[in-house]
């Protein structure tokens, strides 16, 4: 897949987890600092991106920088 098909996967998946459904989400918009997704809608969006990528995200992958946007969150799957 493309960074651009992951990136769009991403979206889809933030905005699925998103409690607020009318808010604006750009590529570079912070998940926590914006309230977009709290740590449970972390894990559900981890999940989704398993599922959807066919991937397994290992634990040392993720910290506060590598989820912290959907831009970075797709640097993360690209590179694995």
């Amino acid at each position: 897949m493309t960074p651009e098909e992951i990136l769009s996967g991403v979206m889809m998946c933030v905005h699925k987890v998103n409690p607020h459904p009318d808010q604006e989400i750009h590529p570079e918009s912070d998940l926590f600092v914006e309230k977009i997704v709290d740590s449970f809608g972390i894990l559900e969006m981890l999940i989704f991106l398993d599922q959807q990528f066919n991937i397994k995200i290992p634990a040392e992958s993720l910290n506060d920088d590598s989820v912290k946007t959907p831009t970075t969150i797709t640097t993360m799957v690209t590179s694995l």
